[in-house]
């Protein structure tokens, strides 16, 4: 019994920058597609444009390109970052030696902006077997936990991914709506990395500010308005003092003119004495705002 054949999937060009220049061939390739396109147009004019004449048409179109040796090599990828290549080309839904006309460049758009990592995608067809391809990806920014469940998220707090394996670096916010509230905050921080180096975790407080938990166990509370200002408040109170490295167990900066710092209590200083270290995601939003 004949062993079935399957066929390969075409080449891919992860960047296009470093596989070279695509390969393009003679100007007789253009010409003859544009000749069969236009007979075929001139086909569905004349028999009255008909659904059914519409598909057969388009059907005959994808066939004679085919056997004119219009048929997918190659893929060219360029701009991925953390989207992994064979779901992009899952979504291109091509195979090698398949029809170069098989699927129209706005369906493959369409397909691939269906992946979370997509924001953009341009998809063209260069003759006369190679599929090109350029995306953008959502860049990611913090690490989201709601429910004791982590995602990555991007700036407008879309989930891209559960995997967190390569984003461990990025700042944890915590709580119901944290997501879509985050992107001003990671700004701010992104600017002070004496603090981004110390902090733990950010946690959404009733919809409306910000609490900071920092290593050694220092919880900052942020103002509901300007909270930039109160951010290099502590940052400078930090470089200058030290603040953070303190034996304090708050930083109140909800008053604009004075920094409000609370002394550990006893039983603060139990708690914490047995645990050298706050796993980040051991976090958990506080239900009230005091």
């Amino acid at each position: 019994m004949p062993r079935k054949q399957t066929r390969t999937p075409p080449r891919l060009y992860d960047d296009l920058e470093r596989s070279g220049r695509l390969r393009i061939k003679t100007f007789l390739w253009g010409a003859g597609a544009i000749s069969l396109m236009a007979l075929a147009g001139y086909l569905t004019f004349a028999s009255g444009g008909t659904t059914s004449i519409r598909e057969w048409t388009s059907q005959q179109i994808v066939h004679l390109t085919a056997i004119s040796g219009f048929t997918t090599q190659n893929i060219y990828l360029q701009g991925r970052i953390n989207a992994k290549a064979a779901d992009l080309l899952s979504a291109v839904q091509i195979k090698r030696d398949d029809p170069l006309f098989s699927r129209s460049p706005a369906d493959i758009q369409q397909d691939l902006i269906k992946n979370t990592w997509i924001e953009y995608a341009q998809v063209e067809r260069h003759l006369p077997d190679t599929i090109y391809i350029r995306v953008i990806e959502r860049e990611p920014v913090a690490l989201w936990q709601q429910h004791g469940v982590v995602h990555v998220i991007d700036a407008k707090g879309r989930v891209l991914t559960d995997d967190l394996k390569r984003f461990a670096h990025l700042p944890l916010v915590v709580g119901t709506g944290a997501n879509t509230a985050a992107a001003p905050l990671i700004a701010y921080l992104r600017a002070e990395l004496e603090l981004t180096d110390r902090l733990q975790a950010a946690t959404w407080i009733s919809g409306r500010r910000w609490d900071l938990y920092f290593k050694d166990h220092v919880i900052v509370k942020l103002p509901e308005e300007n909270m930039g200002l109160a951010i290099k408040k502590l940052a400078d109170a930090q470089s200058k003092d030290q603040i953070l490295e303190k034996q304090i167990s708050s930083i109140d900066l909800r008053t604009p003119d004075r920094i409000i710092v609370a002394a550990p209590t006893e039983e603060y200083q139990q708690k914490n004495s047995s645990q050298e270290s706050i796993h980040p995601v051991s976090f958990t939003q506080s239900g009230n705002d005091l």
